[in-house]
């Protein structure tokens, strides 16, 4: 990372070495805003989803393969602005654009204390019934799914360490672990960790399917019942491959 890295608002007749945007916005509002965060700084660093991949089934998920926009025929997921389709939408306008110092990243799920996700559900829609002795209710369909869970500290580690790196330029990395579980061993690391820190043992319901909330439904039609197993060869080979030229 560059020793003159500097933080701040993008605007204001001010020009940043990097921006990393950590934001969520509708294609309408990023399409306002994407020339001046273009214009305002070296590299600018769009925080997209590794949620824009179409099923790829079990074969490990590399920055080429296709994205759910190109290749869905759900002509009513279409019309929408959801979250995968809406960074899909907002990758193509820095594509497109005529400066190129923009570096798009793709995370996947990240864990961290203060966020634990467990298939569709937060920790408060699951480990809050736990500590509360009520049963964790799951679903047998996403259970069996295969899963790629990064840890916040190692993706932060892996943004930090593409700023100011030339060869980031005009590229897309997934940032996510090679490691893969399926969503029932991630629910039974979390009972194993209730038991020893609260000394409760958790009881699972399991159903066929998911109860699914409205706002939810395309992230659990189009990515939790999906395998998703990434390939992040590109940004490790990026980051500790010797010479590379600083901006």
């Amino acid at each position: 990372m560059p020793k003159n890295l500097v933080f701040g608002q993008a605007g204001g007749g001010n020009k940043w070495d990097a921006i990393v945007d950590f934001m969520s916005y509708s294609t309408s509002e990023f399409e306002e805003r994407i020339d001046l965060f273009l214009n305002a700084t070296k590299q600018y660093v769009f925080m997209s989803s590794a949620r824009v991949y179409a099923n790829m089934d079990f074969a490990k998920i590399n920055e080429n393969m296709p994205r759910i926009l190109e290749v869905t025929y759900d002509k009513d997921y279409l019309l929408t602005d959801e979250y995968a389709l809406s960074k899909a939408r907002q990758e193509n306008l820095l594509i497109g654009h005529n400066k190129k110092n923009y570096t798009i990243i793709r995370p996947y799920i990240t864990y961290n204390y203060n966020r634990l996700q467990l298939g569709i559900y937060e920790k408060e829609q699951w480990l809050l019934r736990a500590l509360n002795k009520k049963p964790i209710v799951f679903s047998k369909d996403i259970a069996n799914k295969i899963t790629t869970m990064t840890y916040a500290g190692d993706v932060s580690y892996l943004i930090s360490e593409l700023l100011g790196r030339k060869n980031a330029l005009g590229e897309t990395f997934n940032i996510t672990s090679g490691e893969t579980l399926k969503w029932k061993e991630v629910l039974q690391i979390y009972i194993t960790s209730i038991e020893e820190f609260y000394g409760i043992h958790p009881v699972v319901i399991y159903k066929d399917n998911a109860v699914v909330p409205k706002h939810q439904f395309y992230q659990y039609k189009y990515d939790r019942m999906y395998n998703r197993i990434f390939d992040n060869n590109k940004i490790l080979d990026t980051i500790f491959k010797k010479g590379y030229k600083m901006l």
